[in-house]
């Protein structure tokens, strides 16, 4: 096959976890309550429900003023099944995180009826397990909107050490019941209060979304660095010759203080595979890739033997594949070639 060229950049240890806050992105995860008891009246003229839904419309707006680069999520729970099913694992990530989101947030939520009992444990057990990723660049906050009340003997605030061990800001939780709730893993404050300062509130204590920086140019020192393929071990020679002996691993031999930077790819990028190879349980793998100077998520999968070695098809491009499984997750970065066939081995 020859060599293969790539451009390094003398940029500087860039890795997520050397990011200060400031650097990094922002994501706020809304985690409401649309249980049945949602639907009784507040403040005289409206529903919960729906002082609930103009609070998040207008958060959104203030954090947007403040930087419009803020990702927001939204899950609900408590919306699916009716009290009479006395369900307790009724919660959906129905806002996947996304910029300008702003039209399908007021969608969903004015579609969203309340209707269920509330679960509010395990909706935010739920939200740390699927929502907050560690070591993908951002920063994570959450606010749960509730009115209280936990129908499934939950314990909320034995989630505090789950919390803190998903990096995520002390989290705000905002009551609609008269007294505020679940102190115990944040800061209670109450819908009751004006508008105006509850958001202040928030954006001081909560969600500290940093001010947009004003875009700055910059020169690159870019040089160019040649490196030879490292062949795989072999270690099935059937696998082998399936792949015609394409698989290949790319061993990068430079200084820690350089990154790779990819040029600009066209729209039509060749093709390359990926295989997922190993013994694993049941997860989910996450794949990154990397464009204009960031990972950026490509694809989401849950583990099966639909995955596992078989062949992924990808762009040809640098990855960056996350596995997790609870509270865990492995990282392994991979580069996909023309036609090329690249194994990842995860456990």
């Amino acid at each position: 096959m020859g060599k293969v060229i790539l451009l390094f950049c003398l940029l500087g240890c860039c890795s997520a976890d050397a990011q200060t806050v400031e650097d990094k992105h922002h994501r706020i995860l809304i985690v409401l309550d649309a249980s049945l008891s949602m639907q009784e009246a507040f403040d005289g003229n409206t529903t919960r429900y729906k002082a609930a839904t103009d609070f998040i419309i207008q958060l959104m707006d203030s954090a947007y003023a403040r930087n419009d680069e803020v990702e927001f999520g939204l899950r609900v729970y408590g919306h699916q099944y009716a009290t009479a099913a006395n369900y307790c694992y009724d919660t959906k990530l129905e806002v996947q995180y996304s910029r300008n989101n702003y039209d399908q947030m007021k969608l969903r939520l004015a579609d969203i009826q309340p209707r269920g009992i509330s679960n509010t444990a395990y909706a935010l057990s739920e939200a740390l397990d699927n929502d907050i990723h560690l070591r993908d660049g951002y920063a994570y906050h959450i606010v749960v909107i509730t009115d209280g009340g936990e129908a499934c003997n939950g314990d909320v605030c034995a989630l505090k050490e789950r919390l803190a061990y998903k990096q995520v800001a002390t989290p705000c939780i905002v009551s609609l019941a008269e007294n505020p709730l679940y102190g115990c893993v944040g800061n209670a404050l109450s819908l009751a209060a004006d508008k105006s300062k509850l958001i202040t509130s928030l954006l001081q204590s909560c969600c500290i979304v940093p001010h947009k920086k004003a875009a700055v140019q910059k020169q690159e020192n870019v040089q160019t660095v040649v490196l030879l393929e490292k062949r795989l071990t072999k270690q099935d020679g059937n696998a082998l010759a399936t792949a015609q002996s394409k698989t290949l691993d790319i061993a990068i031999d430079a200084p820690a203080v350089q990154r790779v930077a990819l040029p600009e790819l066209p729209a039509n990028k060749e093709i390359g595979y990926l295989k997922v190879t190993g013994t694993t349980g049941m997860g989910t793998i996450r794949i990154y890739e990397y464009t204009n100077g960031n990972y950026k998520l490509h694809k989401t999968m849950q583990v099966s033997t639909a995955i596992i070695n078989q062949r992924i098809t990808l762009p040809v491009g640098k990855y960056k594949l996350v596995y997790e499984i609870g509270s865990s997750e492995t990282t392994k970065e991979f580069r996909v070639l023309k036609e090329m066939i690249t194994e990842v081995l995860i456990t």
